[in-house]
């Protein structure tokens, strides 16, 4: 739960940086579009705004015909993509379409927001104190990360969302929901009352 929460504290200044620049990225672009309605942009321009974020831009696409703004534009479409990847979540977030063992790491740790860390804090401190007390801090250690990697592989398998980030510790959440109906199957758990 430490190590979670101190993660996305870490990485929450570089969040809102992302999302500012983004924001801004975006507006200026949106700008020069209207200054520029005859501007193009080029695919390498628009290339470099990760796909799952490239509806922003896609309209502006097309083969540079030397009207005036068409380098300005190409810059700031560069400037979007820029932003889009200097999100945690984008930095530290598995995605299938580029595999790597890394942010299949890092993406336990990253969360997309304070619900969803929060959420996921409820169930762990739920689980994982009662898991934890019966297996031993080494072994609860070993059982989060080795749920969470599998919880990666299976989203990976299952086709992912290609270019998509998946982040958060569900995976974990769900391997430590799994130990606790193994170890205690017929424990009650009441959370709250409406």
């Amino acid at each position: 739960m430490a190590v979670n929460a101190l993660a996305f504290l870490l990485t929450l200044p570089m969040a809102d940086g992302a999302e500012d620049r983004y924001a801004r990225a975006v507006r200026a672009v949106d700008l020069a579009a209207e200054t520029w309605p005859e501007a193009r942009v080029s695919a390498q321009a628009v290339d470099a705004v990760p796909a799952a974020m490239r509806w922003q831009v896609e309209d502006l696409e097309g083969v540079p015909q030397g009207a005036p703004g068409e380098d300005e534009l190409d810059g700031l479409v560069r400037e979007v993509g820029a932003a889009v990847q200097a999100h945690p979540v984008w930095r530290f977030g598995y995605r299938s379409a580029e595999p790597s063992l890394w942010t299949a790491f890092t993406s336990l740790w990253t969360h997309g927001g304070w619900f969803h860390l929060l959420g996921n804090l409820l169930f762990a401190y739920l689980l994982g104190m009662v898991v934890e007390d019966l297996w031993g801090r080494a072994r609860f250690a070993g059982l989060y990360v080795a749920a969470g990697l599998a919880g990666v592989v299976g989203w990976h398998l299952l086709g992912g969302a290609g270019e998509v980030p998946m982040v958060g510790a569900s995976g974990a959440i769900m391997g430590l929901m799994g130990a606790f109906l193994v170890t205690q199957p017929r424990a009650k758990m009441t959370v709250g009352y409406v």
